[in-house]
């Protein structure tokens, strides 16, 4: 196993689970879509651009849009999605029957699809690799993320092989997160069950919300999602210790580790 090579070497790395190393978003759009048509009817219709307007920040990127919007607090987005489309009780001006589905339903419904959907997510580019790479050189890792455990069981079903690397995993139903992010709760916990300090860890993160909770945490961060990694695109309050566009361009040495070694081509 390799060594520690650098006094700026991190104690652990902290990471974000959705959109950092799964690719849930495509699976969590489909699923949705499927709860609504069950709920609803298909006249009931959900993409990015109805998603588009209650989605903070200004991004072009769709793929990008729906990470956004999965790393909200499922109920609030769901009470969106239900005005958004003219689908909420409290709608006066609906000119489509109206419906009884709550906010509560229609989580409860996404999440059935979401499950029926499990196989299907996705590692992220250079997850596996990256992961590998920090256990070689003896880094500590967990994961922190605003999933709650039955979500996160769920989804951790297919990449054993990413979460045997990890010493633990915080969810947002832990007892100890009180606030989601950006508050910095899920990583000040993760760090303490890890046995060190914030400020010895990275963070790495694809949502502004994300990074904003790990800088305030006192941890570097490491931001991997190129649609808002340039200064016009990250938002007030969001500050990054190094930005890149997938994983697999994560500066090595500037974290005090040798560089990531390239697959052979066969």
């Amino acid at each position: 196993m390799g060594q520690c090579s650098s006094k700026n070497t991190p104690e652990a790395v902290l990471w974000d689970l959705d959109g950092t190393l799964i690719d849930t978003s495509r699976q969590s759009l489909s699923a949705l879509q499927a709860a609504m048509v069950s709920l609803l009817g298909k006249q009931y219709k959900v993409d990015t651009s109805v998603l588009l307007p209650i989605i903070s920040g200004d991004s072009s990127n769709a793929a990008q849009d729906m990470l956004a919007f999965e790393k909200k607090d499922k109920l609030g987005w769901a009470a969106d999605v239900l005005k958004e489309i003219g689908a909420d009780n409290n709608n006066n001006n609906n000119k489509k029957k109206k419906t009884k589905v709550t906010p509560k339903q229609l989580v409860e419904e996404w999440e059935v699809h979401m499950l029926r959907n499990r196989r299907n997510i996705s590692l992220m580019p250079g997850a596996l690799e990256v992961v590998e790479h920090f256990a070689k050189h003896n880094v500590p890792q967990c994961i922190a993320t605003m999933s709650n455990s039955k979500s996160v069981s769920m989804k951790r079903t297919k990449h054993e092989n990413i979460f045997k690397h990890m010493k633990t995993v915080v969810c947002s139903d832990d007892p100890h997160v009180k606030k989601r992010k950006p508050a910095p709760d899920v990583y000040i916990v993760a760090a303490e069950r890890m046995g060190v300090k914030p400020t010895g860890c990275i963070v790495i993160e694809d949502s502004p919300e994300g990074c904003r909770a790990g800088w305030a945490a006192g941890a570097r961060v490491v931001s991997v999602a190129d649609a808002w990694s340039s200064d016009s695109k990250i938002g007030k309050g969001v500050r990054v210790f190094s930005a890149c566009s997938t994983l697999l361009d994560i500066d090595f040495k500037k974290l005090g580790l040798p560089p990531l070694e390239k697959k052979k081509e066969i």
